[in-house]
């Protein structure tokens, strides 16, 4: 909460509302001295303190603002020229969408209902009890604020307090802060209908409300008529579309209605973003595409680390539609981006969650091709220019038609000159806290590709240990939960991957995980951990061993050791492997056949079979053509061959322990090494008579 003046608030928001609160200063239309009064002389007539239920020490000031609220609105909606579009609804018992209760609201629409995004400014009253620096009331503020700025992308966010002495306080979020000023006091009773200058600044605000949001409603777009049901780029204030085609500029996009599915908007500090899945009319044509915007500071454009890995022809990455710069601020630190890009599908803990085992061959093939495009983005031997993504997390990993992998959001990415340090440093921790390596955990400034490597095998393990592993157990919680700090989250994660063994013990695998899923899980970990790379040196060293024994062919090869081990009724074409094992051997041509070598002879085992190809026939060990079976009918077999056969066939009967006994007694007594096979054969010889009972007496019963 930063303190300011209300001329300096005003100024945030632009120009329009400056002017208008100097005219209320000078006592200007629609401010005049007579509209001020007009007002509380309404507030007055309307004001019914007797009414003012007792126990609750809220109802007062509820009153009080419910009454100068309505006199506003009256007095507004006597001017056709200034009809307001605003409607304010007492919520203080009502509950909203996501069943939060503010005490008022100012609705742009009245008849959408209380929607977030119909909601344009909210009010907070407290009894005398609660100060305006109040934690409860400051907390309810920042939930409403964020409320409002989560369901839509937003310019600003207003809001007001009552608290105690019924002084009123205006709160304004931009893309940046949170701003808090002094307006006044409410109005109670008149003395000899004189007010003071803190009631009439109160009054002039709300009539300020009323005449200047109905023009901006901070909405991320803007029109005369308010509310619409699809925009223009040219709608959107302050975006330059000078570089965007014609065709493209004048197409509309239509998210009223649409809730964001992605974004970094649930923080009301840094930069934020919204991205909505939704449809672009160009002419006739309608596409689903995904449309982001986001604030963010000047040195942040997503659109042009976007850009640099189109450029440089990095694969997997959703095809860039068109980009524009909103500058609408008057704080030059926060600019303003749009965004659209081709639909790159559902995200990749969602595809993962619902797969089969049978799928085995398209998550191995879909994370060789984010391994792919990590690779080929910091490679930039084909380019002045490398980029690091340096936000790798399961939801920013997508899968289109169950085997197409993209790699998107690359705003935190980072585009460095390939002629400079391969290990830039950063000036802060950059990413989702869950998927971090370890050294950006240690708050270590460099970064690298491994960085972004290890953030993959994380997403990987993550995915794997929640499919089939043991999501119950305290390890699963200990390994993800960071919400104790970047300090304890890297001791525990340290704890987990301090070996090969305690990582794969510690998911607790079931037994009908697939066998490829499993060893790829043990080679990224061998690529990253093994030795000579020791872990705690690893966390504490300024520079990253690991950099230096990066190769890349060990990465494809990791993969395409996993995919020999599929099974081979689920394999499948792995058109994004196939591409890595290209990239990384250039020499070959990625549509070059693989040959295999004819001697020595392939063996049968899984670890030997190709994973492009299907097994080959099994061949004959005869020579020459085929010759036609030869159908003979089988001779008897004599009851000695019959038997020798059955025991053969049969696993031996254990004996019994007073069997063995007799058997050992025999032999001692005896001091034969043949007397115990006698008994033996004695003791079968019975146990066959035995047997033979039953069937003598069927026999006879059956003549």
């Amino acid at each position: 909460f930063v303190f300011e003046s209300l001329e300096e608030i005003l100024h945030h928001l632009g120009g329009d509302w400056a002017s208008s609160w100097q005219m209320a200063e000078d006592n200007g239309a629609p401010f005049t001295r007579d509209a001020v009064e007009s007002v509380l002389r309404t507030f007055e007539s309307k004001l019914e303190l007797e009414h003012i239920p007792h126990g609750r020490l809220e109802a007062k000031p509820q009153l009080l603002l419910g009454t100068l609220v309505n006199a506003v609105q009256e007095h507004m909606g006597q001017d056709d020229v200034r009809r307001p579009r605003l409607t304010a609804l007492d919520t203080h018992s009502t509950s909203t969408a996501n069943r939060t209760k503010p005490d008022l609201v100012f609705l742009a629409d009245s008849s959408r209902g209380c929607e977030w995004t119909n909601i344009v400014a909210c009010v907070e009253v407290k009894s005398v009890r609660h100060t305006q620096n109040d934690s409860v009331l400051r907390g309810q503020l920042v939930q409403r604020l964020l409320d409002m700025a989560e369901s839509h992308p937003r310019r600003f966010v207003l809001a007001l307090s009552v608290a105690k002495d019924d002084l009123v306080r205006v709160y304004l979020y931009t893309s940046n802060r949170l701003l808090h000023c002094e307006l006044g006091s409410l109005p109670s009773v008149s003395t000899n209908g004189v007010w003071n200058r803190s009631v009439k600044d109160v009054v002039k605000f709300l009539i300020m409300l009323y005449s200047e949001l109905p023009k901006d409603y901070g909405f991320l777009a803007r029109r005369p008529d308010g509310l619409h049901n699809s925009f223009r780029l040219t709608d959107i204030p302050g975006c330059d579309t000078s570089g965007i085609a014609e065709s493209l500029r004048s197409a509309s996009f239509g998210i009223r209605g649409t809730k964001a599915f992605g974004g970094r908007r649930w923080k009301l500090s840094g930069p934020r973003s919204w991205i909505f899945r939704t449809t672009m009319d160009v002419g006739d044509n309608c596409d689903r595409v995904i449309f982001k915007f986001q604030w963010h500071r000047p040195d942040k454009e997503e659109r042009l680390v976007h850009e640099q890995v189109s450029v440089m022809g990095v694969p997997h990455i959703p095809r860039l539609i068109l980009a524009a710069p909103v500058n609408v601020h008057a704080d030059e630190r926060v600019v303003g981006e749009v965004m659209v890009v081709e639909d790159a599908g559902q995200t990749l803990d969602k595809f993962f969650a619902a797969s089969s085992p049978g799928q085995e061959a398209t998550i191995i093939d879909l994370f060789a091709g984010y391994a792919h495009t990590l690779l080929a983005a910091a490679d930039g031997s084909s380019s002045d220019n490398f980029v690091l993504h340096r936000d790798i997390s399961a939801r920013n990993l997508t899968v289109r038609n169950h085997q197409q992998p993209f790699v998107i959001d690359w705003g935190c990415g980072r585009v460095m000159p390939s002629g400079g340090s391969r290990t830039p440093s950063a000036e802060a921790m950059v990413g989702t806290a869950m998927y971090m390596a370890l050294r950006v955990l240690a708050q270590k400034s460099q970064r690298s590709v491994i960085d972004d490597l290890e953030s993959l095998f994380l997403v990987f393990s993550h995915c794997l240990w929640a499919k089939y592993g043991d999501t119950t157990s305290n390890a699963f919680k200990t390994a993800w939960d960071f919400e104790l700090g970047p300090e304890s989250s890297l001791t525990n994660r340290t704890a987990w991957l301090i070996s090969e063994l305690s990582y794969i013990n510690e998911m607790g695998l079931h037994k009908r995980t697939p066998a490829g899923l499993k060893t790829l899980a043990k080679s990224l970990y061998r690529l990253l951990f093994s030795k000579p790379v020791d872990l705690y040196e690893l966390k504490t060293s300024e520079t990253d061993p690991r950099v230096e024994l990066l190769n890349y062919s060990d990465w494809a090869a990791a993969f395409a050791s996993a995919a020999k081990l599929v099974s081979p009724n689920h394999r499948r074409e792995m058109s994004c492997l196939q591409q890595l094992q290209a990239y990384v051997n250039p020499a070959v041509p990625q549509d070059a056949p693989q040959v295999r070598e004819q001697s020595p002879p392939p063996q049968t085992g899984l670890q030997d079979l190709d994973p492009f190809q299907s097994p080959p026939p099994a061949k004959s060990q005869a020579s020459g053509p085929l010759q036609p079976l030869r159908l003979t009918k089988p001779r008897a077999l004599r009851s000695s061959q019959v038997q020798a056969q059955v025991q053969i066939q049969s696993p031996t009967r254990p004996r019994t322990r007073s069997q063995m006994r007799k058997s050992t007694g025999n032999k001692e007594n005896s001091g034969d090494t043949t007397s115990g096979n006698t008994s033996s054969t004695k003791l079968r010889k019975r146990t066959a008579s035995k047997a033979a009972k039953p069937m003598r007496k069927r026999a006879k019963r059956g003549n």
